[in-house]
């Protein structure tokens, strides 16, 4: 015969054997232990009639007497329950219950021994358990590698927690036409108890299952898209003030007409090569404007190289209200309408005011903004969104102030809790250890690993890459081809010129 005790409400239901006699000593021992730790009541039921009861009444603590055919009602961890059970085919003192871990049902027979039978130590059960559990998709806690097995932080953090308690482990796949489909049948699951745990952290939002909870908070952003595109023509012309531009047209205009004048045979020309020719006058004054073509020319070289290597974008939203502010449209999931729901008033409107509801999230789009955790949101824009090759940035990126955090949780079936508070108890260990930043470095190495290798692939040398020596050149020639239509043009009105004074 088996007596029950929920793991959970640390009842113990204490077996007295036919040799009650000789086992009265420890029996005294183990009751004065058990209020010395944590009990406050003792129960004794159906014992008068037995020797042993003397001396458990005599006994200085609160205590509560019932017979065989009355209810103990409802038990709590302070009550200590002792009765008597007829097994003659054994002996000695001991403790022999049963504890449900989920689709697992085992006997436990303990010393009498409260240190060792009711506190964290009767977790450690040289039991060779099998445990149910189930995913959902959620990156990067758990979701399919490449070669389409489970792969994650919590995935990789269970498997190592199972190793260590002797557990095995199997998978009960989740399948659904839609991602809140997937997510009833595994909450249907758990309350059936045909699976143990599910091993993906969600937020805790189901107080109708035993949970376990997780010290990292869930955050949620932002992904917003970026206006990466530059016109390269407006950099040719910034260097300069509006200011200056008309000085140096004004300039360039008169000088070009003193060299005309001085070319024609006019007495005005005249005048001028006679001022001009071999006097100190003329060399002063082309010293000066070449030091000044030189000053200016190179000061624009240098102002159009940094304008074309270095963009200047506009600034981005980093804030609720500044990103809510721009006409930026998002996208959003159907099954994300309960969760903006719970964000605050203004928030949610402002969210439903621009929101459009798709089937599926675009996460690579270039106009609509979404919904998404940081985590994921990180992975996604380094990995599967591509390197603009003009500004040298990403498409979107995740906004500074974030939506909500909210507490996460592993839910655990309705009848394993048992299960429930070892697991707990040895995740608070391995966090306690470090273990928790193990995990991190694996994702900052997968995080790592993808990047690289979608780096190497975007270091490539491509012809968006050369569009900046291509105006540079682009430029130059056109430059040179204005100087040398205007040299032509001034050597064809000489020569008409001089065609005419010949006549």
């Amino acid at each position: 015969m088996n007596l029950r005790a929920e793991f959970l409400t640390t009842v113990f239901l204490l077996q007295a054997v036919a040799s009650l006699a000789n086992s009265t000593p420890a029996l005294i021992a183990f009751v004065s232990d058990a209020f010395e730790q944590s009990i406050r009541t003792l129960y004794l039921v159906n014992l008068p009639r037995w020797s042993v009861f003397d001396q458990l009444h005599k006994l200085p603590f609160p205590k509560i007497l019932f017979d065989g055919n009355r209810s103990i009602g409802q038990l709590d961890q302070s009550r200590l329950v002792l009765m008597y059970v007829n097994l003659t085919d054994v002996g000695g003192s001991y403790l022999l219950y049963s504890l449900d871990y989920g689709n697992t049902s085992i006997t436990v027979k303990a010393q009498l021994n409260f240190e060792q039978t009711y506190t964290y130590r009767r977790m450690f059960i040289n039991h060779q358990l099998l445990i149910h559990v189930q995913a959902l998709i959620s990156f990067p806690y758990t979701f399919d590698n490449r070669r389409a097995a489970l792969d994650g932080i919590d995935v990789v953090l269970f498997s190592h927690l199972f190793y260590y308690l002797r557990w095995d482990w199997r998978e009960v796949k989740v399948t659904g036409a839609s991602a809140k489909q997937m997510l009833y049948v595994s909450i249907d699951r758990l309350l059936s108890g045909t699976v143990d745990l599910m091993i993906t952290r969600r937020i805790a939002d189901a107080p109708f299952l035993p949970t376990i909870a997780v010290p990292e908070l869930i955050r949620f952003c932002l992904v917003v898209p970026r206006k990466s595109s530059m016109e390269f023509f407006n950099n040719l012309f910034q260097p300069f003030s509006t200011d200056l531009w008309t000085l140096i047209g004004c300039v360039s205009f008169l000088l070009y007409g003193v060299k005309l004048l001085g070319e024609g045979d006019t007495k005005a020309g005249t005048l001028l090569r006679t001022l001009t020719h071999a006097s100190p006058l003329h060399r002063f004054a082309q010293i000066v404007l070449s030091f000044g073509e030189f000053i200016l020319i190179e000061c624009y070289l240098v102002r159009v190289t940094s304008l074309l290597l270095v963009h200047r974008f506009q600034p981005e939203p980093e804030t609720l209200a500044q990103f809510f502010a721009t006409d930026i449209p998002m996208h959003m999931l159907s099954s994300h309408l309960a969760f903006v729901h719970q964000l605050a008033p203004d928030v949610t409107a402002a969210i439903l005011a621009r929101a459009v509801l798709v089937d599926g999230l675009d996460r690579t789009s270039l106009t609509h903004a979404y919904l998404d955790s940081v985590d994921r949101a990180t992975y996604t824009i380094a990995v599967l969104q591509s390197t603009d090759p003009t500004s040298g940035r990403k498409a979107s990126y995740i906004l500074p102030e974030t939506v909500s955090s909210f507490p996460a949780a592993y839910m655990v079936a309705r009848t394993a809790a048992p299960l429930r508070d070892c697991l707990a108890l040895h995740l608070d260990w391995m966090r306690a250890f470090g273990f928790r930043r193990l995990m991190d470095r694996l994702f900052d190495n997968l995080l790592e690993a993808d990047v690289r290798r979608v780096a190497i692939m975007e270091d490539l040398v491509q012809l968006e890459h050369m569009v900046p020596l291509l105006i540079l050149l682009s430029f130059g020639w056109v430059i040179s081809g204005v100087v040398f239509g205007g040299e032509r043009m001034l050597y064809s009105t000489q020569q008409a010129v001089r065609a005419r004074q010949r006549r």
